[in-house]
């Protein structure tokens, strides 16, 4: 179906019932009937008449009556049920069925498709995608038709409850209405999926897995939980060897909201790999395209200009691009060098067929996208690098405009340019190997079925050899295995038999070639999970890779309870050596695993009047390391929130954020309200050896939690809010139980970057010698000052007040309704410490400080690197000064400095 609008809908709250394992329902649909609606109960007076079912059809109808409580509309109706293989034809994933009065009378009736026995038909929270749209009628002759599939949105409600879905029309008098349809002749109408391009109740498959959450990062100011556990690399045959973790950060489950990718990781909720890559972020055609309308309104992605995130090696940052200098700069500075490299017919079929390279201070180059690697000739395998999809330009300028029209202005752009090649300044290189894959959407309003990359992951990664010798037989590798993301029942192959056993999985959404698709925009989404990784190095005995360790991942898909579908969880991961030794082949040794204990928690402030779920996810409850010893986070909300929230988003410093969003059918945004939780103790515990607990707790003290206005281009204009987590700015830690052992007291000062956002007023901090400090937005997660004290409830034996150096902008871009985006260094410039000297029972200071200067010529090649420091005692003492200028000697061949 096409051409749909929204129009106002609302939701019905299902009941949290949360059961041990997850066991798929039965799916029935329909199947095609014939039936009659008595409505003639319908009370004269003023009352509320029941719905009246369509005897073996899930279509109900309801009278409305007016104001007066009377009702005027038909007293009877019949109902057509077409069979699910008519609807699918029609690109109906739900129910395709007709509605017209069997006699006199004319006013408004609210029909309902009670979908209850295929609620989990397609998973990915199919039952709450639904909605009810009307249709031409001559979709039932010639449903292939794109004009016939022009669907007209209804003013819906999905009831999660009762598992119903929706919408009042008017019956029994001719003409067409909005959000309201009046007919006397049989009306089409439809209940279908929506991908949740505008956001959905548990999430969007229309989102990547780029989150803004991932500018919340910033340091022990959030409090979230963070859990590395390492995949060692053996020695290898060169320096250059891939750094590997599964890394849990209990944030970005708190970042699960409405509008980000609703599909956990392919390793499991709240876990991600070390993925690098350059990501360009574009918007639908139906908003505004860099600000203004598109000519056309499409599902369609449109370009919206240089829109794109670095991520590398665990950290990200926009990319500025600085039109008048023609440069790339990170927008957090470091020295690397961007560059884009366009025509390069590296393969990758995308328009420029681009790529990117990074280059560090230490001359280690990174390659993103370069898919035919140095040394390539035919025949020889391509990383698989660049994930693409059709992008429009709607505007003059944009970089596929044409002319002749919308429909011409188009090409395929890489949206995600894959970490491929790596070489180091002695010539060591590392190569990385991807497996994508495609999917088939109804491109521009279904005039053309068209591919699209929706999924990517590593398949794995080559080191140990010297640039350019990729193709041949490297020495080390490391190989990520995976499996279906099904965890139970027959898995293989994923089809409508089996479909109901990838519940996080949007059937509905995966459409093959030759297809007609169902959904006019692309989804993302992955059939995989993660299930092994494996180090392995190349034998010449054997001519084969041999495993020397490998890690295997085992997940379940455990049950939320309040009627969003189960997504994927990491249990626990087992470490086998394979026991080669010089001696030869041994045993494999294989360790106790690593068990991952649960706990769930609300992801949304649950308010039971808005009708939306509580959106339950799991975090790390508990870790039962190799050796028996169990670590445990406890959760806590700082300054919970009540339902209904009322806080000016403006004013918050609650441990609750708003998230504009539009659901299906809505004609502006909703502002929804998430839980932001912080680890609040974390206790370790030896079950087996016996030795004492030990604890450490985080204390969150009374200034509110700081959310900064959305200047993150992510988030589309028109959902800005407050929604960007800055952090608690004092944070106070105590290591120690206080019953068995002292506690030791330390506690850690923030800046948040609140300074000015969104326009507003200067926010000054001050520190404990009374020195003051602007908290501007390139400070957020930086520390201002550290305190130890004497114990808890000791006086303070030292601190330390950090103040910072910003450069002027290296790069700049101006973006329409928000501050020009620059890219910036941030280095400390002055640290001021105190220490106390306690002596027959009288406590003095002693004061040092060290300053530090930086080359702060942002065209200098030796920009944001030190040249003077300074270290003294306060006040100043030429016995115990130092003095240090440092030059540099640049190798521009490699960046080295």
């Amino acid at each position: 179906m096409t051409g749909v609008k929204p129009v106002p809908s609302r939701f019905t709250k299902a009941p949290d019932t949360a059961t041990g394992v997850f066991t798929p329902t039965a799916i029935t649909f329909p199947a095609a009937a014939d039936a009659a609606l008595d409505l003639s109960s319908a009370p004269a007076a003023s009352g509320n008449p029941a719905p009246s079912r369509a005897t073996g059809t899930p279509v109900w109808a309801q009278p409305v009556p007016d104001a007066h409580g009377r009702y005027a509309g038909p007293v009877r109706l019949n109902v057509h049920v077409l069979g699910h293989s008519a609807a699918l034809a029609a690109g109906v994933t739900g129910v395709l069925l007709t509605v017209a009065p069997a006699g006199p009378g004319a006013g408004p009736v609210r029909v309902g498709v009670d979908y209850s026995r295929f609620a989990q038909a397609y998973g990915g929270n199919f039952g709450s995608r639904l909605r009810l749209v009307r249709l031409p009628a001559c979709v039932l002759d010639t449903p292939r038709e794109a004009a016939c599939r022009q669907a007209t949105p209804l003013a819906a409600t999905n009831d999660a409850t009762a598992k119903t879905v929706s919408a009042p029309v008017t019956l029994g008098a001719p003409g067409v209405g909005a959000a309201t349809t009046t007919t006397a002749a049989p009306m089409v109408l439809a209940a279908t999926s929506d991908p949740g391009q505008e956001g959905g109740s548990a999430g969007s498959y229309a989102a990547t897995t780029l989150k803004p959450s991932g500018s919340w990062t910033a340091g022990g100011s959030t409090g979230s939980l963070r859990y590395d556990y390492p995949v060692s690399m053996p020695p290898a045959a060169s320096s250059l060897v891939p750094r590997l973790a599964l890394s849990y950060d209990s944030a970005g489950v708190d970042g699960q909201t409405a509008s980000t990718q609703a599909q956990a990781s392919w390793v499991g909720d709240g876990w991600s790999t070390p993925d690098s890559f350059v990501e360009q972020s574009f918007v639908s055609c139906s908003d505004k395209p860099e600000g203004s309308a598109s000519p056309v309104s499409t599902s369609d992605m449109c370009y919206n200009g240089p829109i794109l995130t670095l991520s590398l090696n665990g950290s990200s940052s926009a990319l500025v691009w600085d039109a008048g200098k023609s440069v790339w700069r990170p927008q957090t500075e470091n020295g690397e060098v961007v560059t884009h490299v366009t025509g390069a017919g590296n393969g990758s079929g995308t328009y420029n067929t681009d790529y990117w390279t990074v280059t560090d201070r230490s001359g280690t180059v990174f390659q993103f996208g370069r898919n035919q690697l140095p040394g390539w000739v035919a025949g020889k395998p391509t990383t698989n690098s660049v994930n693409s999809e059709p992008v429009y330009s709607a505007h003059a300028g944009d970089p596929c405009y044409n002319a002749a029209g919308f429909s011409a202005s188009v090409c395929t752009m890489a949206y995600r340019w894959n970490l491929d090649y790596v070489t180091d300044a002695h010539g060591n290189a590392m190569a990385y190997y991807y497996q994508k894959d495609t999917n088939y959407y109804g491109q521009d309003n279904g005039a053309r079925m068209t591919a699209y990359v929706r999924d990517s992951h590593l398949d794995h990664i080559d080191y140990g050899f010297t640039d350019p010798n990729a193709y041949g037989t490297p020495p080390d590798r490391v190989s990520f295995s995976t499996g279906p993301r099904c965890v139970s029942g027959t898995c293989t192959p994923l089809n409508a038999t089996t479909k109901a056993n990838w519940p996080d999985v949007p059937f509905d959404l995966i459409c093959a070639q030759g297809s007609t698709c169902t959904s006019q925009a692309p989804s993302f989404f992955s059939t995989v999970r993660l299930t092994s990784v494996t180090a392995q190095q190349y034998s010449t005995a054997t001519a084969t890779y041999q495993a020397v360790d490998s890690y295997a991942l085992a997940q379940s898909m455990p049950p939320t309870g309040d009627g969003t579908s189960p997504t994927l969880w990491l249990d626990s991961v087992t470490h086998t050596g394979s026991g080669v030794s010089p001696g030869g082949p041994a045993a494999p040794i294989t360790l106790p695993p690593v068990v991952f204990g649960k706990v769930q928690l609300a992801n949304r402030v649950d308010n039971v009047t808005d009708g939306l779920p509580a959106f339950y996810r799991y975090r790390i409850a508990s870790v039962t390391t190799e050796t028996g010893s169990v670590i445990s986070p406890t959760y806590q909300l700082v300054n919970a929130c009540t339902a209904p929230v009322t806080i000016a988003p403006a004013a918050n410093t609650s441990s609750c954020y708003p998230v504009s969003w539009t659901p299906p059918g809505y004609t502006a945004p909703f502002l929804d309200w998430f839980n932001r939780y912080v680890v609040s103790k974390v206790t370790a515990t030896d079950p087996t050896g016996g030795a004492p607990a030990t604890a450490t707790s985080y204390v969150f003290k009374d200034h509110g939690a700081a959310w900064h206005y959305d200047d993150n281009e992510l988030v589309q204009p028109k959902y800005r809010t407050y929604g960007q987590f800055r952090g608690y700015s004092d944070v106070i830690t105590l290591t120690g139980d206080g019953a068995n052992d002292p506690q030791a007291k330390f506690e850690t000062v923030y800046y948040r970057g609140m300074s000015r956002d969104n326009n507003t007023t200067a926010v000054t901090l001050t520190d404990s010698a009374g020195g003051q400090h602007d908290d501007t937005d390139q400070l957020s997660g930086n520390v201002l000052e550290t305190t130890a004290y004497l114990g808890n409830g000791g006086p303070v034996d030292h601190s330390t007040v950090t103040s910072y150096w910003v450069s002027a902008p290296t790069a700049t871009r101006s973006r329409s309704g928000l501050p020009a985006l620059t890219a910036n260094w941030v280095a400390p410039a002055e640290t001021y410490t105190r220490q106390a000297v306690t002596t027959g029972g009288t406590t003095t200071w002693r004061y040092t400080e060290t300053d530090t200067t930086y080359d702060g010529t942002v065209t200098d090649t030796n920009v944001g690197l030190p040249v003077r420091t300074y270290t003294h005692t306060v006040p100043a003492g030429a016995p115990y000064d130092l003095c240090t200028t440092t030059t540099y000697t640049a190798n521009p061949a490699v960046h080295r400095r």
